[in-house]
């Protein structure tokens, strides 16, 4: 499916060392993650909120984080083939730090209030009210984060990207983080210990840890 994507989006997709090709890969790569990312937060962002799970919002803003860092690539794509001038005598690569210290601190307010959620849940539980549509789209999330890997890990090689190829990574890390979220909900369903709280608090830890170690 990517490489259809790719063919119908990028004039001379083949020729992969020209530097105007290879900022179109990582423009395609960054809107299909923010596309990607947008649908994943949105509807676990609803299914935690219906069914009072701390584990799924946790995980849906995980998601928003890796939206902020699609648009990070969009930003670096469009400023790397920009020469200096007058304003930028070098160059105009402070604006994407400046981009990336801006959604950092927004994720990192988040993360913040997302472990303090979980944390309250802690002393004071409340029941899930699971449903299969809740578990078609934790399924359907797991099998967008694996599209996800295979389209990274595919323009990382092909346009030899670290950052597609780190983003790979991260998908790999989130398939895996949203099948604990649902085995961790699945458990919760039989059990009065706040196994959701634990599952949140770690997700909000796991996302500040992301912010502190880039």
């Amino acid at each position: 499916m990517i490489k259809y994507i790719i063919r119908s989006c990028i004039t001379d997709y083949k020729n992969t060392t020209d530097k105007l090709v290879r900022e179109k890969y990582s423009i395609l790569s960054g809107i299909l993650g923010i596309i990607c990312n947008l649908f994943l937060f949105v509807s676990k962002f609803l299914v935690g909120i219906s069914i009072n799970s701390i584990a799924i919002i946790s995980d849906a803003f995980n998601n928003l984080s890796d939206m902020g860092s699609s648009s990070i690539i969009i930003i670096s794509a469009n400023l790397s083939n920009k020469p200096p001038d007058k304003e930028h005598p070098f160059g105009h690569g402070r604006f994407e730090y400046l981009a990336s210290l801006t959604i950092g601190i927004i994720i990192m307010v988040v993360g913040y209030q997302l472990i303090n959620a979980s944390v309250h849940k802690f002393f004071d539980p409340e029941p899930l009210t699971f449903n299969y549509w809740s578990l078609c789209i934790l399924l359907v999330s797991i099998a967008i984060k694996g599209w996800m890997y295979c389209y990274n890990n595919y323009i990382g090689g092909a346009i030899q990207s670290s950052v597609n190829e780190a983003t790979a990574s991260d998908s790999i890390n989130d398939v895996i983080a949203t099948t604990g979220v649902l085995i961790t909900t699945i458990i919760q369903l039989y059990t009065t210990l706040p196994v959701d709280a634990l599952a949140g608090t770690a997700i909000g830890l796991l996302i500040l840890y992301i912010l502190t170690d880039t």
